[in-house]
């Protein structure tokens, strides 16, 4: 459940020119593209400001409106991207740049081209770069990892926008925040935004992340719901950089917590990793065949990435794999598996090219979906491997 945030109404400010005629790429949920010019959005669906343009991927014009049912993602062509350097990640999964203004007892006031945030310190995961909360532990006390490579633990005793305060036992330490790398506050565990309805999840152009229950507007702004309450904050659509509907016909397994996570390296002890990355999330990127891939779920082997799922609720598991460009010498073995028996299955994996599209129907008793990478010829050297745009489709669609 998420919890009370306060917020400016006004995200950013209008540039000087204007989002009318700008260029996006719409998927839609037939796994089509279409560029379009966005008119306007609302709880319908989204206009286009002229139905002339061709699909991407189909011969046929494009409509001149979707259903919102429809609607995977719009995406801004071309974007010009400047991933900020500092976010306050909440347990929701939200992140938003800027910087910290004040600590008033447990709360923290943050502001930056997003506004003016009050949350308190039990929302937050933790504040640093956007990948700061990437597969992190949740610390028994506050930790503070400097730049220099120090980390300090305690507890977070103050903060304004010079400095923080730190205190260890009878101990205080006062911290410039330009020394500080990250800052993970203590207990505070990752608490997804369920999908059980459709929400839209919003990330702009510096790399911030904002929910919503709905969004609606023109060509110069849109207003996204707050997901709890009636509150409405409004978005400059030049600072845009993506609107993702998840939840909807299709649900991208990157958006839903594994059920179990199986990861064995090769010398356990000598080689700590991280078990899993989800690519959106953290904003990282991987290349394959020298093209950016940003919605992956990174993994090495011997791996295997389970769902549960509910039974009935989808009809197709839908995926591709690679292994990525600075993993040249890879060579795995990937399995796609439902209700533990193996669906897919594919050796001498390499890099340099992404696979064909994997689509494996599913029975309606079908209660769980497992990805799974297995040592190739090489056993462990580079066996990276990318599990690209994996997604479930719903029952009837």
């Amino acid at each position: 459940m998420l919890r009370r945030i306060a917020f400016a109404m006004l995200v950013g400010c209008a540039t000087a020119s204007s989002a009318f005629g700008a260029a996006w790429a719409l998927l839609d949920s037939s796994f089509v593209t279409h560029e379009v010019d966005v008119a306007a959005i609302d709880a319908t669906g989204i206009a286009r400001a002229t139905p002339t343009t061709q699909s991407a991927t189909s011969p046929s014009t494009a409509p001149a409106r979707f259903d919102l049912d429809a609607v995977v993602e719009l995406s801004r062509i071309n974007p010009k991207t400047k991933p900020a350097a500092m976010f306050l990640h909440l347990v929701d999964g939200q992140r938003i740049a800027g910087g910290v203004q004040s600590l008033d007892g447990e709360t923290l006031t943050w502001k930056g081209d997003l506004g003016t945030w009050t949350v308190d310190l039990k929302q937050i995961r933790a504040i640093g770069p956007a990948t700061a909360t990437q597969n992190a532990e949740v610390p028994a006390e506050d930790i503070v990892k400097l730049k220099n490579g120090d980390t300090l633990a305690g507890v977070v005793a103050g903060a304004n926008a010079k400095k923080l305060t730190l205190q260890s036992g009878n101990d205080s330490t006062e911290i410039e925040w330009a020394n500080v790398a990250s800052l993970r506050l203590a207990g505070n565990a990752s608490k997804p935004v369920g999908l059980d309805v459709p929400i839209v999840r919003v990330t702009t152009l510096d790399g911030s992340v904002l929910f919503g229950k709905s969004i609606a507007g023109d060509a110069k702004t849109w207003k996204l719901a707050d997901l709890t309450g009636d509150g409405v904050r409004t978005v400059v659509v030049d600072k845009v950089q993506r609107v993702e509907r998840l939840g909807g016909r299709v649900v991208w397994l990157s958006t839903l917590a594994p059920s179990e996570v199986v990861d064995r390296p090769f010398f356990p002890a000598t080689r700590p990793r991280e078990a899993f990355v989800d690519r959106r999330s953290t904003g990282t990127t991987a290349s394959v065949a020298g093209t950016k891939i940003e919605r992956s779920i990174g993994v090495r082997s011997q791996s295997k990435l389970t769902w549960a799922i509910a039974p009935g609720a989808y009809a197709q598991l839908r995926l591709r794999y690679a292994v990525p460009d600075d993993a040249r010498s890879g060579n795995v073995t990937v399995r796609v598996l439902v209700d533990g028996k193996a669906r897919h299955e594919q050796t001498n994996v390499v890099a340099g090219k992404q696979s064909d599209v994997v689509t494996i129907d599913l029975p309606t008793t079908a209660s769980s979906v497992s990805l799974e990478v297995d040592y190739g010829e090489g056993y462990d050297v580079q066996d990276k491997l990318e599990w690209i745009d994996a997604a479930l489709v719903r029952t009837g669609t």
